[in-house]
């Protein structure tokens, strides 16, 4: 019964948009090899770790188009840090390193975005100010009289 519930929440697999390689030609019209083995190399790469690293990240943000957004931008940034890799490195460790740092910028940004809303908001002509201190601060000088005290006006 608990495997088959988890295995309805489970998102559906992401497909990235890829183009196909552009193949590099040199002065005399032959494929630069180099180029078309790092760009299979890395679709091998992303197919291998690509519904795992997907599956990490909607781990973290609970959104499936926000996922496969982060998914997208994670493969991305690898890539373009794929030709720059020396030795034989841990491509997984290096895959969920670049996943964890894309989603938790991505998280600051919408924790940013949201107080810079909040904040706009409270800014706006008639908007409720919602300060507790403050209230509570009215509510201790206007009770017991029907003045307020000096300290409060």
């Amino acid at each position: 019964m608990l495997a088959g519930a988890i295995s309805q929440r489970r998102p559906s697999r992401v497909v990235l948009c890829r183009e196909q390689p552009i193949p590099s030609e040199g002065a005399y019209g032959v494929t630069d090899s180099a180029e078309s083995t790092r760009g299979t190399a890395f679709e091998d790469l992303v197919t291998r770790h690509q519904a795992e690293i997907y599956a990490y990240i909607y781990r973290m943000v609970r959104h499936d188009g926000e996922a496969q957004d982060l998914c997208q931008e994670t493969f991305l940034r690898a890539f373009r840090a794929f030709s720059d890799l020396q030795g034989t490195p841990n491509y997984r460790a290096w895959l969920y390193r670049i996943a964890t740092n894309t989603t938790l910028n991505a998280l600051r940004r919408r924790r940013t975005g949201a107080r810079a809303a909040a904040a706009s908001t409270r800014a706006q002509p008639g908007a409720v100010d919602r300060d507790p201190a403050g209230d509570l601060d009215r509510r201790v000088c206007w009770t017991g009289s029907r003045r307020p005290s000096r300290r409060c006006r």
